[in-house]
């Protein structure tokens, strides 16, 4: 008797576990595939067209997560006024240095905002962010991602994960100013910003 309790109990212990066994890995499973599309969703960058908004809030989250590469003209100016010491080589390509905590040589915190050293010089790539301008729909979505600028089609993309974007309709000011300015910067038109930089700068370039 005590002999078949027991076997009982073991194969009752026995289906407990293999119920556990499944329902963790269930849970895990949905752990993993949330994250993955959080992930998706933070670094694919998505079309210009479903953003409503966009503001530089000055919190220095960009100036944190991205390596930037520098064009020969602007490593050479960089150089000339900071020394050698605030770029890195990787192989034939030149990238700013970065703090042992991955921030920016440059950030630098003022009050409660953040603010870049290079402003009055600011690297390309750190003018263009949230966004990338191509010629070419290079991350799909052609339809939502294309921006007719005069005579010419570029396909506009936005890096989700700036705090500073507001989703929905395009706001008139956001189509017609803040996203072709950004274009003429890509295409080396324009060095000024007004509508693609901090609103405490935007007058003062």
């Amino acid at each position: 008797m005590w002999v078949e309790w027991i076997q009982s109990a073991n194969l009752i212990f026995l289906l407990f576990g293999i119920i556990f066994l499944f329902a963790a890995s269930f849970v895990i499973c949905m752990i993993f595939k949330a994250l993955k599309r959080r992930w998706m969703f933070r670094w694919f960058p998505l079309p210009w067209s479903r953003v409503k908004s966009w503001e530089c809030l000055a919190c220095g989250e960009c100036c944190k997560e991205f390596d930037i590469l520098l064009g020969p003209d602007e490593h050479a100016n960089i150089v000339k006024i900071y020394g050698e010491d605030v770029t890195r080589r990787v192989v034939n390509k030149f990238y700013l240095k970065r703090r042992s905590n991955g921030t920016c040589l440059f950030l630098y915190k003022h009050n409660r905002i953040w603010l870049c050293k290079l402003q009055h010089m600011k690297p390309r790539a750190c003018k263009l962010y949230p966004f990338e301008v191509y010629h070419s729909p290079k991350f799909g979505n052609s339809t939502e991602a294309i921006y007719r600028y005069g005579d010419k089609e570029f396909f506009v993309y936005v890096y989700p994960m700036c705090m500073g974007l507001r989703w929905g309709k395009p706001t008139p000011e956001y189509a017609q100013k803040t996203i072709p300015e950004f274009i003429e910067i890509a295409e080396g038109l324009q060095q000024e910003q007004k509508y693609s930089t901090a609103k405490l700068f935007s007058h003062t370039q």
